[in-house]
C-alpha cells in the first residue's frame, strides 16, 4: 500500500483506498469454499488487529483434502486495534461480496485504478540493504518506457518492498538495454538481466526490473573488474564468471540467452526432450 496526503495520516484509519482484484476462476463448490474462507478471514482478523506493532497474520485452511486456501491480513502499525478491525472488516466484506467463490483475491491497484506490481524481498534474500538502496537510487534517476518505474518503497526493519508500475518482448528489452548502456545520462550495467527480471504489462510491453545488482559507470568507462560476483548462473558471461571482468558485454550476453529462451519457449537451465536431458 502506498499512501500520500497533504494532511497527517499517522494514527488515522482511512478505508477509502480499498480496491479489489480477484482471480476470474470459480471454486467448484462455492458455498463450501466461502464458508471455509469466511472463517479463515475472521480468524486472521482476530489475530492481526491486536498484533501491537506487527498487526499481521497469515494462515492456511483446508478447502478439500487436496486443496488449501491461503490467507494473509495486515494493517499499518500506527492505528488502534479497534480501527484495524474496522478496516479489515471493510476489506473482508469486499472479498465476500465482490469475489464470492473466486479462487483468489487481493489489493493490487492504487486508488485511481492503476495496476501495480510489488516486489517483496525475502527476509533471507541474498540481496541486502545495500543492493536495495542501490536499486531505489538508480530507478529514481532513470526513466524509459522499457524500464520499470518506481512508484514508492518501504524499508523498515527487515521488510523491504518495492512498488512498481505493472508489467513486443525482445525489441522492448533491447531498447531498454540500449538506453542503459548508451542513451541514458548514466551508463548502467544491469548485471542480472534474465526472464524473471522482465515484467510484462497487459499489452505485453516489457519493463526491465530489479536494479539491485546494477553497476554505475562513468560515461568514459568501458570495462572493469570486481571482487564480488553477482547475478544468475546461466545468464552470466564467461569472462565475468571466470575472470571477474565486466563491461556492457555482460548484459549483451544475458540478452542473448533471454532471446534464446523467448524464441524456444524453454528455460535456460535444464529441460528434458524425450529420454535426453539437454541444456539450452
Amino acid at each position: 500500500m502506498l499512501r500520500f496526503s497533504s494532511r497527517n495520516i499517522l494514527g488515522s484509519m482511512d478505508d477509502g483506498f480499498v480496491s479489489l482484484g480477484y482471480n476470474a476462476n470459480n471454486a467448484t463448490n462455492p458455498a463450501q469454499f466461502n464458508d471455509v474462507l469466511g472463517k479463515l478471514l475472521f480468524d486472521l482478523r482476530e489475530w492481526a488487529a491486536p498484533g501491537g506493532l506487527r498487526k499481521y497474520a497469515a494462515a492456511v485452511a483446508n478447502y478439500t483434502s487436496l486443496t488449501k486456501i491461503y490467507g494473509l491480513e495486515l494493517c499499518t502499525p500506527d492505528i488502534s486495534k479497534l480501527e484495524c478491525g474496522k478496516c479489515l472488516d471493510v476489506a473482508m466484506n469486499g472479498v465476500t461480496i465482490h469475489a464470492s467463490g473466486r479462487l483468489g483475491a487481493s489489493m493490487g491497484r492504487t486508488k485511481n485504478g492503476r495496476e501495480i506490481a510489488i516486489k517483496r524481498l525475502s527476509k533471507n534474500s541474498g540481496q541486502g540493504e545495500l543492493e536495495f538502496k542501490n536499486e531505489v537510487l538508480l530507478l529514481a534517476k532513470l526513466q524509459h518506457k522499457n524500464l520499470v518505474r518506481l512508484l514508492g518503497f518501504c524499508l523498515e526493519n527487515r521488510e523491504r518492498l518495492l512498488i512498481y508500475e505493472r508489467y513486443k518482448i525482445i525489441e522492448g528489452v533491447a531498447r531498454g538495454v540500449l538506453y542503459l548502456h548508451e542513451d541514458s545520462r548514466l551508463r548502467i550495467i544491469h548485471r542480472d538481466l534474465k526472464a524473471g527480471n522482465v515484467l510484462l504489462d497487459e499489452e505485453m510491453n516489457p519493463k526491465i526490473a530489479d536494479f539491485g545488482m546494477a553497476r554505475l559507470f562513468k560515461l568514459d568507462e568501458t570495462h572493469g573488474n570486481t571482487s564480488r560476483i553477482v547475478g544468475t548462473y546461466g545468464y552470466m558471461a564467461p569472462e565475468y564468471a571466470t575472470h571477474w571482468q565486466f563491461s556492457v558485454k555482460l548484459d549483451v550476453f544475458s540478452f542473448g540467452v533471454l532471446v534464446l529462451e523467448t524464441v524456444s519457449g524453454r528455460k535456460n537451465n535444464c529441460f528434458r526432450s524425450g529420454e535426453d536431458a539437454e541444456n539450452l
